[in-house]
């Protein structure tokens, strides 16, 4: 497996939260809440991934199709929630799959705090799960563009969970039939997001197609913001706060 420098976890250190990675195969977490929970959550990684994997060695077409999946009565949890998201945004459900897993990491850890210090951030290759109490500054990565950690989203919903993730057709093995260094979607599912940033970065075949597409996002009601960069160009749309790095 190609090895991929994640620099931007070197900058992300908020004082009030613990950083710790779990790595399982291609899963990458890197996660910060209050407290070091590796060991609980490489046990539910584990558990999770599997029944992806077992659920995949029996369905086939759900790991090659990229358009959405009928829904099964067998399905595990996790490819579950990666048909559905991806069913509300025309792609396949692999289209899903890190988000779903922040997603999943995100809520499986939320559980085991109490009340009171509920906060969870977890990153999962670019594809971020976030419940905080407090404002978060997230810093864009976009490849070769001259925006790349220039600009960033700021998070001012509190208290409440959210997908903020990326595809990208520069950066990344992931499959792009668009042009964007970096198509970034928040909607209040992990999982979605990850699903609805490819969906809206293949529509990008052009630069002058990121208002158009930007625009063309919001009328999908789940989706809360986009920001898509293209070159030195970007677009953003919905309830998104741009920032500069």
């Amino acid at each position: 497996m190609e090895y991929i420098d994640r620099f931007y976890r070197r900058v992300s250190n908020p004082s009030d939260l613990i950083k710790f990675e779990v790595k399982i195969k291609e899963s990458d977490l890197f996660i910060l809440s209050p407290e070091d929970f590796s060991e609980d959550v490489e046990r539910y990684l584990s558990e999770i991934r599997r029944d992806l994997e077992d659920y995949i060695n029996r369905n086939p077409i759900f790991f090659e199709t990229l358009t959405p999946i009928s829904i099964e009565k067998n399905m595990p949890p996790i490819a579950l929630l990666m048909a559905m998201s991806s069913s509300q945004v025309g792609v396949g459900p692999m289209a899903a799959v890190a988000g779903a897993i922040a997603e999943l990491v995100g809520l499986f850890i939320l559980n085991q705090l109490e009340e009171d210090r509920k906060e969870v951030i977890v990153e999962n290759g670019g594809d971020i799960f976030m419940y905080t109490k407090r404002r978060r500054d997230v810093m864009i990565f976009a490849g070769e563009s001259p925006l790349s950690q220039r600009i960033g989203i700021r998070i001012n919903r509190l208290n409440q969970p959210l997908g903020i993730c990326t595809s990208s057709a520069t950066v990344g093995p992931s499959k792009s039939f668009g042009i964007t260094d970096a198509c970034v979607v928040i909607t209040k599912s992990a999982a979605l997001s990850d699903a609805a940033a490819t969906a809206f970065g293949n529509m990008v075949k052009k630069d002058d197609d990121i208002e158009r597409v930007a625009e063309r996002a919001m009328k999908n009601p789940f989706v809360m913001g986009i920001l898509i960069v293209v070159g030195d160009k970007f677009a953003a749309s919905g309830d998104i706060e741009v920032i500069r790095f």
